[in-house]
């Protein structure tokens, strides 16, 4: 082509005519004065050229163009011996009565002589006005639609293109993903890891491959939070984005969390089937009835136990159901619950339902539920209360018939509640007490009782009341009918206890022991005289009977030493007797002291032992020292009561010679000493007796061992009192053993 130019000498405007026809802007600048030496007929229209414009420089003919990248291009091409390339450049033409703008693509090139030298450009430009506009109006609508999905108030998310890369995310999305916005640009799966084993992406993909919109309601999604999976529900919306040639390029993720809303439902549909099983199951007639007709939506089996109606009644009228109630007073009571909104209860309404005989007693509670009128509905709740009247009426009879015999009796009766709270006294009570009836005096009963016995009354009365226990104390209270003078009571209560062991009422009497207190306190002042009194005769009869053995052994008659020395052991016997007497009266009127010190308890024992050796050779006594230690008591009387077990193991066992006697410390520590004997034994409903006053064993109907029977009952309150434990175990025919323990240590309520 070269060489067919140079060899034929073909001018420029030649060579521009040859591309006229072109769809192409073509133009020949010759020299860097850039004359205008061709122009095709687009490039003339593109540049405001005519016919008279050839030939002359373009700045002149043209001088809009002075300022514009053209120029500088144009004069690149010299400076640079080369190419240039103008991409959408925007010229401003005025065409009729206003601007417009166009943009073009520039191409220029350098125009060579056969030197090489550069004598011209030649410049092609293309139209590209409509592509910068679609272009920008692109962008336009792209930042609209971001913004659109920024500002929503949904969480919104654009994924773009097949592999869902996250594009746009607004922030109640990005929120509700608990992400920040390094998001952008990544995958959905990367994005939420957690995604991948649920069928989230799977969807997405199908709406992008079809182009099906796809929405779910409270679709169940999990979400992971500080590394915790949580589930939520959500309304979605999967949307594919379309481009201007109709290719889907992209999907819109809308969705609105319902969460809180699926949880309140299912919360409300399990207390409605929770509610169904309840009335269901419990045994009153319950019955929900919808409108002012009150249709039955709901009825449960205890309403078809009582009515035995059970025919398709749920949808039809109360009052088709059960005629009998179509004009009783209870359809009022409906209406008035219906009306006012308010819940309406009806005690003990006397009703006729056919499968009895006689009218029945129900309570009646009706609860209107809903506002609007069109769902207003009564809750039903019916109980027969016939038999608890006619149980409350034969209780009150009852109660009735004992109060008229407790009162023709001469004790002091009363009852109280399970809290202890008396609630009832008889006629014996007023005429003692004086004081007022009524509820409110009741709990007076405390004002009568003696200064010194207070304290131990409430607290025995308390300590039944925490245990349930029946109690036994004897007090005193002031006879109001002689005021200032105080009689001994002796007060018993009971409790009466359900099966399941629940207290139901307290119950007891208080009988006047007043005389017998008196004659009781004659009897003791008269043994503590007597045996004073004896004590002295006694202690010198002892001294001559012993001084007669002496002289009687001096003067050879043996015969008579030996009653001499029977008459000793007599005095022994009866000295022994009014100890027991002075013991027991000092017990009875509070006065056995107790002299405690810290002792060898061991070493105690062993003596005991020793002396019981010596008097009692024959009999085989074994002790086996577990070292007991020190004990904190009164030595002397803790030395009486060994010794009265061990006279006594000896005395019970007529048949048997071997005693067995130990000492040891028990498991909380304490100072114990046993002794078992081989003997008579005793009978098990005997041994809670063996304790008391003056209670004696036999050995048989017609034969009782020796002594008053108060040796144990001395030894008792002597080991309660120094704040330890006393028992016996027995067999008959096999035995018996007693065992003590008492503190090592001072205790705090050591009982004087």
């Amino acid at each position: 082509m070269k060489n067919f130019l140079e060899n034929n000498a073909v001018k420029p405007e030649t060579l521009l005519n040859l591309f006229s026809q072109a769809p192409v802007a073509l133009a020949v600048l010759k020299g860097e004065n850039m004359i205008i030496e061709a122009a095709n007929p687009l490039m003339r229209n593109i540049m405001g050229l005519d016919e008279d414009s050839i030939g002359l420089p373009l700045l002149e003919d043209k001088p809009i163009f002075a300022n514009t990248d053209l120029i500088v291009h144009l004069k690149n091409v010299y400076k640079n011996n080369g190419k240039q390339q103008g991409r959408e450049q925007k010229f401003t033409f005025k065409k009729v009565c206003e601007n417009q703008i166009f943009n073009y693509d520039f191409t220029y090139a350098p125009l060579k002589n056969s030197n090489e030298e550069i004598v011209g450009v030649i410049v092609m430009a293309n139209d590209v006005t409509e592509k910068v506009l679609a272009k920008i109006e692109r962008k336009e609508s792209d930042s609209r639609f971001r913004n659109l999905v920024m500002e929503s108030e949904i969480p919104t998310v654009f994924f773009r293109g097949e592999d869902l890369i996250v594009d746009v995310i607004n922030d109640k999305a990005r929120q509700y993903w608990g992400k920040s916005y390094d998001v952008v640009g990544l995958k959905l799966e990367d994005a939420l890891p957690e995604l991948k084993n649920q069928p989230i992406i799977e969807i997405l993909k199908n709406v992008y491959s079809t182009g099906e919109i796809y929405r779910e309601d409270a679709a169940k999604v999990d979400f992971e939070y500080d590394g915790v999976i949580k589930t939520f529900y959500i309304n979605l919306s999967y949307k594919p984005i379309r481009n201007i040639h109709g290719e889907i390029y992209g999907i819109l993720n809308m969705g609105v969390d319902v969460t809180q809303q699926v949880l309140t439902n299912r919360a409300l549909s399990t207390s409605e089937e929770r509610l169904r099983e309840v009335i269901a199951s419990v045994p009153f007639a319950i019955s929900v009835l919808k409108g002012n007709d009150f249709v039955i939506e709901m009825s449960n089996q205890g309403t078809t136990d009582l009515w035995k109606k059970n025919e398709n009644r749920i949808g039809r009228k109360l009052s088709d159901v059960y005629p009998e109630m179509k004009d009783h007073p209870i359809m009022e009571y409906l209406k008035k619950a219906y009306e006012t909104g308010k819940q309406i209860r009806i005690k003990e309404e006397e009703v006729k339902i056919p499968q009895f005989d006689n009218s029945r007693f129900m309570n009646y509670i009706f609860t209107p539920i809903g506002l609007e009128e069109d769902e207003k509905t009564i809750i039903s709740v019916g109980q027969d209360v016939t038999d608890e009247l006619q149980l409350k009426k034969n209780l009150q009879e009852s109660e009735l018939r004992f109060k008229s015999m407790a009162d023709t009796v001469p004790q002091i009766i009363w009852s109280a509640e399970p809290n202890g709270e008396v609630d009832y006294f008889n006629e014996r009570w007023y005429e003692f007490s004086g004081l007022p009836r009524g509820k409110e005096f009741l709990k007076n009963w405390a004002d009568l009782l003696h200064p010194d016995d207070f304290e131990r009354v409430l607290q025995t009365w308390k300590d039944s009341l925490e245990t349930g226990t029946y109690y036994d104390i004897e007090y005193r209270l002031e006879d109001r009918r002689n005021p200032g003078t105080y009689r001994w009571f002796l007060a018993r209560g009971i409790p009466a206890k359900s099966s399941s062991g629940e207290i139901l009422k307290w119950s007891g009497s208080n009988t006047d022991i007043h005389d017998f207190k008196m004659f009781q306190k004659q009897k003791d002042d008269f043994l503590a005289i007597t045996s004073h009194e004896l004590k002295t005769p006694l202690t010198s009869i002892k001294l001559y009977a012993q001084a007669l053995e002496r002289m009687m052994k001096k003067e050879g008659n043996e015969k008579a030493a030996d009653y001499a020395s029977k008459l000793e052991g007599q005095v022994d016997r009866l000295s022994n007797l009014v100890t027991d007497l002075l013991d027991v009266t000092k017990i009875e009127n509070g006065k056995l002291q107790l002299k405690e010190s810290e002792f060898d308890f061991d070493e105690l024992a062993h003596e005991v032992v020793q002396h019981f050796r010596i008097s009692f050779p024959r009999h085989e006594i074994i002790f086996h020292n577990n070292k007991a230690g020190e004990a904190f008591a009164d030595r002397s009387r803790i030395s009486q009561v060994m010794t009265n077990f061990i006279s006594n193991g000896i005395k019970y066992s007529p048949k048997s010679e071997k005693i067995v006697v130990q000492t040891f410390c028990d498991d909380a520590g304490n100072a114990g000493f046993s002794v078992k004997d081989f003997g008579i034994g005793l009978p098990q409903d005997k041994l809670e007796k063996i304790f008391e006053q003056f209670y004696r064993v036999h050995e048989d109907e017609d034969n009782t061992f020796e002594g008053l029977g108060l040796g144990l009952y001395i030894a008792s309150e002597i080991i309660h009192r120094s704040n330890g434990n006393i028992k016996v175990t027995s067999k008959i025919n096999e035995g018996s053993k007693f065992c003590f323990t008492i503190p090592k240590k001072r205790t705090s309520n050591t009982v004087k």
